[in-house]
């Protein structure tokens, strides 16, 4: 009796599974579970502003502490590194001389270490101005058609 009772309750629960799923399909977006965020929280590609910067890319490069911190099994520093995203218009390659079309984030244009959506990591502001010094590049390869994924090692060893 408890088996056809359970039986019973568990295609109840199944039929209820696939009324949710038949909703959110006619009536959701499911395209948008694959949408980038940058750090302003545009939809990469998605909206009006977007269209022609569909990849979300991630400039900055990781600091020692924040390695260390991953290490340590702590995850606030990845969600750090997560805030810096930006939509490009193509995935990015280690190529210095390769120009990166973003779209400008306010993060971007308020850090001193961004020129031209490239990150500088040792960027010092002087008298004399501004001193950028090398930047942090590395290869991307595309995921999912949304997402500029680092391409191996490049990126551990940028």
């Amino acid at each position: 009796m408890t088996d056809v009772l359970f039986c019973i309750f568990f295609l109840v629960f199944l039929l209820g599974l696939l009324a949710c799923s038949g909703y959110g399909y006619f009536y959701g977006n499911p395209k948008l579970l694959l949408v980038g965020w940058d750090s302003d929280r545009h939809g990469c590609g998605y909206s009006n502003a977007t269209l022609e910067y569909p990849y979300l890319y991630f400039p900055m490069s990781p600091s020692t502490e924040q390695v260390e911190m991953i290490q340590a099994g702590n995850y606030t520093g990845v969600l750090n590194l997560l805030n810096s995203g930006v939509c490009v218009s193509q995935c990015p390659s280690a190529n210095q001389i390769e120009k990166v079309n973003c779209m400008p984030t306010t993060l971007i244009q308020s850090d001193y270490h961004f020129k031209d959506c490239v990150y500088y990591p040792g960027a010092m502001q002087t008298n004399l101005g501004l001193i950028y010094g090398s930047p942090f590049r590395y290869n991307t390869t595309t995921l999912l058609d949304h997402f500029c994924m680092p391409n191996g090692s490049d990126y551990i060893n940028s």
